[in-house]
């Protein structure tokens, strides 16, 4: 599941589907609209090479984020994304890399 919140102007949530046991790529590929700050972008859900569910949000964040946000990884410690509890840790496998890469 990936789940993007612009405060609460804007959210989206991609479910895909079930992953089979066993070592998997996953990645996420935002197309950001352009032109200024708080645009629009569509998300991609992309699962071993293949798009397993894309979405829209009309807005991104048009600021950046607060020091006492979090940007985490297998769990949320954090303002809560989606519908779950706030430290919530993944628990269905391990998280052997992750890579971050920008475009322009």
């Amino acid at each position: 599941m990936l789940a993007y919140r612009t405060f609460e102007i804007a959210e989206l949530v991609l479910t895909g589907t079930s992953l089979a046991p066993g070592r998997h790529q996953v990645e996420v590929v935002l197309r950001y609209d352009g032109g200024g700050r708080g645009r629009g972008t569509t998300i991609g859900l992309v699962v071993d090479g293949k798009t397993a569910e894309d979405g829209r949000v009309v807005a991104t964040p048009p600021t950046v984020f607060s020091i006492d946000e979090t940007f985490d990884i297998g769990l949320n410690t954090g303002f809560p994304v989606g519908d779950y509890p706030v430290i919530n840790p993944f628990r269905g496998g391990t998280v052997a890399r992750v890579d971050i890469e920008l475009d322009g």
